[in-house]
């Protein structure tokens, strides 16, 4: 596998924006609020912010929400144009390129994995499929569509996703 070298992940630029509005909110003894919801990464998300000057509530709310966006695009098994669906897409035909932050959330995944004798399975999404979560049509899977070998916990090869 081949890694690209990108831009740094939003998160601790979100940190940051999080850590200096509560200092100010702290050291100004301002105690206004601010909230906004967002339909992202497949459920409603609230952020709420406390303290300094409405303005800088909205802006820190901003950047929360465009880290929200940042990882669904990179990261989203729902999302076609994600990076994650075209490493899904893509990688049993060629090898593939990916960025910092994905390579680093598939090896924790990966860390996981082992340090829970595999109980987190982060290769679930074939299984998903076939039981109709992901696409919420929820189903027992024919016997067709679990002609693997129960013994070595494998599916039948299907097309790429």
């Amino acid at each position: 596998m081949h890694v690209m070298r990108t831009r740094a992940s939003a998160a601790p630029r979100l940190t940051v924006v999080a850590i200096v509005v509560a200092l100010g909110a702290v050291a100004s003894g301002e105690t206004g609020e601010t909230h906004q919801y967002q339909y992202v990464m497949g459920t409603s998300v609230e952020v709420q912010v406390f303290g300094r000057d409405e303005a800088t509530r909205r802006e820190a709310i901003a950047e929360a929400f465009a880290a929200f966006h940042d990882v669904d695009h990179l990261m989203s098994n729902y999302r076609a144009d994600s990076e994650l669906a075209r490493v899904n897409r893509d990688a049993a035909q060629h090898a593939v390129t990916i960025t910092d932050p994905l390579l680093a959330v598939l090896d924790a995944a990966r860390r996981v994995s082992v340090a829970s004798n595999g109980a987190f399975d982060v290769t679930v999404g074939p299984l998903m499929k076939l039981w109709g979560f992901h696409d919420k049509t929820p189903h027992v899977p024919t016997a067709r569509g679990t002609s693997g070998d129960p013994s070595a916990r494998r599916l039948p090869q299907r097309a790429p996703g």
